[in-house]
């Protein structure tokens, strides 16, 4: 059909929706405009279904602005990359993702209990909102090798992401509830160039002529 049609005039992106929603695989798009210089973020709310290969990355996000991603996934398919304390992890691994680790551990690696779980979505004018209960996908069932498969210091893990348009700016909000007081907690966020620790609670990543500035407000003084 297309090597027969003639096409017609170009017609301009503006007319089209700033929130754009994929049911399938729980992807959801959000953008401030459809300007080369609007920020664009990205939720990766769900899991694809029936996919094998695929990474453990549900309720991760990434942010784009002006041609430049301020943070974004870790792509690739068997490659190694740094873990923590010297360690190297596939990229199918949650380290690899803007994820969330107890213990430093991340969603089950197999035979997890269930799919993440999209509660709420929300499009408006002014923000976009979506919550999502990854519980299910952090713990291991019915596994032959639950030391390897299973997060045994995730009870309840809920992400909740506002994005406000006209400040151009990222709410997130995470429930994190462990097994156990002492477990660590940790919010993962991945810059292309390595940031700058400024104060307590912020981090500021600069990209080309853009900067992303991440600001930590509970726990006042994260580590």
């Amino acid at each position: 059909a297309r090597a027969v049609d003639a096409g017609g005039a170009e017609r301009s992106w503006s007319d089209l929706p700033l929130d754009y929603y994929a049911p399938g695989g729980g992807f959801l798009y959000a953008r401030t405009g459809w300007n080369p210089q609007a920020t664009v973020t990205n939720f990766q709310l769900g899991v694809p279904a029936a996919v094998g290969h695929r990474h453990l990355d549900a309720g991760t996000f990434q942010i784009w602005r002006n041609r430049q991603w301020l943070t974004r996934e870790t792509v690739g398919y068997s490659d190694s990359i740094a873990g923590y304390g010297g360690s190297i992890v596939d990229v199918s691994h949650p380290v690899a993702h803007n994820s969330l680790l107890f213990n430093g551990l991340g969603q089950a690696n197999a035979y997890r209990k269930g799919p993440p779980r999209i509660k709420r979505l929300e499009s408006r004018t002014d923000y976009t909102y979506a919550s999502v209960d990854l519980s299910d996908a952090y713990r291991a069932v019915n596994t032959p090798q639950p030391q390897r498969d299973d997060n045994p210091y995730a009870s309840h893990v809920e992400r909740e992401f506002v994005f406000v348009r006209a400040l151009e700016t990222l709410v997130i909000m995470d429930r994190m509830e462990s097994s156990a007081d002492d477990v660590a907690k940790t919010f993962l966020v991945h810059f292309e160039q390595a940031p700058a620790i400024q104060g307590t609670n912020t981090v500021v990543g600069v990209m080309g002529d853009q900067a992303l500035r991440l600001t930590t407000l509970l726990p006042a003084a994260p580590s």
